[in-house]
């Protein structure tokens, strides 16, 4: 069983990667005589017994029909995304997002065909997935994305809301803060339980350009890296600790942004409040990007380091900043590359 589990899980990533509006992947375990139901969602695997099937015909059909049945819903498919097929091609042709404007009315998006929907490789944690869309009304081109947080972990839309107006750094349109719970997902009597509870949150942001990996000369990279430390100064003065400064989190905003900085902020998922620069949250190496994180945050997950971990800072951000930089300088070919 332990063989097929993992064999199964790998497969279920792919799953998520080619369906990014996957709530949850259902599958069955069976021999010649037992089945078990695998259910995988962004909060942990979880396995019903061994039934057997000789003994327990009636729940062996019933599973089978439940993994077959027609209904979105049941199959765990966030029906608030819906594809267009193309007859002549069987391919998606186009799509739609529904979600909750500003004033409650829904909002419904128009998906463009020519960006595929980033989505994180990982089956269980975060799960982010972003989708690009145009605005029903003004017709701009939006990011819409998709995450599965913590209940023990703010949700990311408190420090958008703090972010509001701040030149350089991502600007929320709408949001909805639950759209699903994992804790609703789990069949009854599966094992192991006490997995962490993840709430989907929604978000709908302004769309930029690409990642500051993409800038074309050094007058453009130190113009883009500067803006961005400039609006984390911005950011760290409404008590915002960003915590996770990496290559991808800083894009440049093109060339049709008009007048204000050259880069922006994105990505405040793993964000903290902080008083005068310190938060209260201690260096953990498994939030973040770990190939630009601080020295600090780095022995933290040392087990033959006797120090305790020091409360982050503004100073372990200033030097994720620096080892973009350094990232920049020393292994870039050319744009992109």
């Amino acid at each position: 069983f332990l063989g097929s589990v993992l064999n199964l899980t790998f497969l279920v990533r792919q799953i998520f990667s080619h369906q990014p509006n996957r709530n949850f992947v259902r599958s069955l375990i069976v021999t010649e005589s037992h089945v078990r139901l695998v259910h995988v969602d962004r909060g942990g695997t979880y396995l019903t017994p061994p039934i057997n099937i000789h003994d327990d015909p009636h729940t062996f059909i019933r599973l089978v029909l439940g993994i077959s049945s027609t209904s979105e819903d049941v199959l765990g498919i966030d029906t608030s995304v819906q594809w267009s097929v193309d007859p002549k091609t069987g391919r998606k042709s186009s799509g739609t997002l529904k979600t909750v404007g500003d004033n409650g009315k829904a909002v419904v998006f128009d998906l463009t065909t020519d960006n595929f929907p980033f989505c994180r490789p990982e089956a269980v944690g975060r799960g982010t997935v972003c989708w690009y869309g145009t605005h029903p009304d003004t017709g701009k081109r939006v990011l819409i994305k998709d995450s599965w947080r913590t209940e023990d972990n703010a949700p990311e839309t408190l420090f958008l809301e703090k972010a509001r107006g701040i030149d350089g750094v991502v600007q929320m349109l709408f949001h909805e803060d639950s759209c699903a719970e994992t804790k609703r997902f789990a069949p009854e009597h599966c094992e192991p339980r006490g997995f962490p509870n993840r709430i989907k949150l929604r978000v709908v942001l302004e769309l930029y350009g690409q990642s500051i990996w993409f800038c074309e000369s050094r007058h453009q990279l130190v113009s883009a890296l500067r803006d961005a430390i400039a609006a984390h100064h911005d950011l760290l003065n409404r008590q915002v600790l960003h915590r996770d400064i990496s290559m991808y989190n800083i894009l440049l905003k093109g060339p049709d942004s008009g007048p204000g900085r050259s880069s922006v902020l994105i990505d405040l998922d793993l964000a903290v409040w902080a008083q005068r620069g310190v938060s209260n949250t201690k260096a953990d190496v498994n939030k973040g990007t770990r190939m630009y994180q601080s020295i600090s945050a780095l022995c933290s997950s040392d087990p033959t380091n006797d120090h305790p971990s020091p409360p982050l800072d503004y100073l372990d951000d200033l030097e994720s900043f620096f080892y973009v930089f350094c990232h920049l300088i020393f292994g870039s070919g050319r744009p992109g590359v």
